[in-house]
C-alpha cells in the first residue's frame, strides 16, 4: 500500500465488510497495533493524526449552506492550528477540487426543503474529512445508494484526490461495476477471516487463472472474484469451503504473498523506506499526543452556537414549535407558584416533584433524537 492508491476492500460478507470498516475507521485501525504504516508502529495516536474517515451515512445538518458546513468543519478541525483566512482558503481549494464551488450557496436539504444531490453529498463528505490533507483516507461505502454513473463519478473522484493530493485511499464497495473496478490501484480479499488476495487487478486476474477459476470473457472480474469465494447453498458447501481454503493457500505461500506477510509485519523495509518512514515520524511525532480536536473548548461552543442559529432561523416551523413550546412550559411552571402563601411542608413537595418532572421530560426530549442515530451505529 503506497501513497496516490486506490485501495478496494473485498469481502465474502457485506455486513463483515461493514464492521471491519467501522471498527478500523472509527477506532482509526487501532486494531492493527501490531502492523506497520510506512515503517511506523500502527497506535492510536499516530492513526489518529494520518486517517480521516468517511462514513457510509452522512451527517449533515441540512440547513446549512455547502459552503457553512465546511467552514464549520475547518473551524473545528484546524481552530488551533490556522488563522481564519488559511481555513476560507483551505475550504474554497476543496470546493474547488471537488467540484462543490459551482453548489457552494446550495443548502443541503432537510426532508421538507429539498437540496443538493446523493452524488454531491458524498463529494461534500468527501469534502469535510479532506481539509487537514490526511495521508490515508477510509471510506465506508462511498457509492452506497448510487446509480451506476454517479457510483463512477464518485469513486473517479477518489481516484483524483489519490493521485492530485498524493494520498492512500482505502475503501468499501457493494457490488461495483467492472467500469468502478478498473479504477482501484489495488483490491484487498478476505473470506472468513483469511486475506484470499492484496495486489494489483493484473495479479489477481493470473492467479485466478493459475488456479484454473479464469475470469470469464466480457464478466465483471469483482462478481466472479465473489463468486468463487461465496458458499450459496448447504450442497455445494464442502467444495466451496476446499476451494476458498485453495485461494487462501496458494496466496499466501505465493512469492507475492510472502512479500506483502513480510512487508506488512515490518521485518523488511530497504533503505528508501526506512528514510521515507523517517520522513513520516519527523512529520507527525509531535502530534502524536495532541488533542483528537483542532479547536478549543470555547472555540467549539461557538461554532456549535452559530450552527444551531443558523439551523433555527432557517426553519421556520421549527423555530414556531419551540417559541410554542418555550411559551407552554413558562406559563406551566408559573402555574406551580400560584396560590402557594403561606408555604406549607406539602406545597413545598409538590413544587419540587413538579420541577423534577419538567427537567426529566426537558432532558429526555433532547436525549430521544440522538437514540436513532445510535441504535443505527451499533446495530
Amino acid at each position: 500500500m503506497t501513497s496516490s492508491d486506490l485501495i478496494d476492500y473485498v469481502e465474502e460478507s457485506f455486513e463483515s465488510n461493514r464492521s471491519m470498516l467501522d471498527a478500523n475507521g472509527v477506532e482509526l485501525v487501532t486494531q492493527i497495533m501490531y502492523d506497520m504504516v510506512n515503517g511506523i508502529r500502527a497506535e492510536r495516536s499516530y492513526m489518529r493524526q494520518v486517517c480521516a474517515y468517511v462514513q457510509q451515512d452522512d451527517c449533515f445538518i441540512g440547513s446549512l449552506t455547502v459552503e457553512e458546513h465546511l467552514k464549520f468543519m475547518a473551524q473545528l478541525k484546524m481552530g488551533n492550528e490556522h488563522g481564519k483566512e488559511e481555513q476560507v482558503r483551505r475550504v474554497r481549494t476543496v470546493m474547488r477540487d471537488l467540484g462543490l464551488d459551482q453548489i457552494a450557496s446550495s443548502i443541503i436539504g432537510t426532508r421538507t426543503r429539498k437540496g443538493i444531490s446523493g452524488g454531491e453529498k458524498k463529494r461534500l463528505a468527501f469534502a469535510s474529512e479532506i481539509l487537514t490533507s490526511p495521508p490515508i483516507l477510509i471510506c465506508d461505502e462511498p457509492t452506497s445508494g448510487l446509480d451506476a454513473y454517479m457510483a463512477l463519478q464518485v469513486v473517479r473522484v477518489l481516484k483524483k484526490l489519490a493521485e492530485t493530493r498524493n494520498m492512500t485511499i482505502v475503501l468499501t464497495i457493494h457490488q461495483p461495476s467492472s467500469q468502478v473496478f478498473q479504477l482501484f490501484d489495488s483490491v484487498y480479499m478476505m473470506v472468513n477471516g483469511q486475506t484470499a488476495f492484496s495486489g494489483t487487478l493484473q495479479m489477481a486476474e493470473q492467479m485466478w487463472a493459475e488456479l484454473d477459476l479464469p475470469c470469464p470473457m466480457n464478466f465483471n472480474p469483482s462478481d466472479h472474484y465473489l463468486a468463487t469465494m461465496s458458499v450459496r447453498n448447504s450442497k455445494e458447501e464442502p467444495i466451496k469451503r476446499a476451494q476458498i481454503e485453495r485461494i487462501c493457500q496458494k496466496f499466501k505461500y505465493s512469492e507475492h504473498g510472502k512479500e506483502v506477510f513480510k512487508e506488512s509485519s515490518g521485518r523488511e523495509i530497504d533503505e528508501r523506506d526506512r528514510a521515507y518512514s523517517e520522513d513520516w515520524r519527523r512529520r507527525y511525532a509531535s502530534n502524536f499526543h495532541r488533542p483528537i480536536f483542532g479547536a478549543s473548548f470555547f472555540q467549539q461552543c461557538r461554532a456549535l452556537t452559530w450552527r444551531a442559529s443558523k439551523t433555527v432561523l432557517r426553519e421556520p416551523t421549527l423555530f414556531k414549535v419551540q417559541i410554542f413550546q418555550s411559551i407552554i412550559i413558562a406559563v406551566l411552571t408559573g402555574l406551580i407558584y400560584t396560590n402557594n402563601s403561606p408555604v406549607e411542608q406539602k406545597k413545598i413537595m409538590n413544587i419540587n416533584g413538579s420541577l423534577y418532572q419538567m427537567v426529566s421530560n426537558m432532558a429526555f426530549m433532547f436525549q430521544f433524537s440522538v437514540v436513532h442515530v445510535s441504535l443505527v451505529k451499533h446495530r
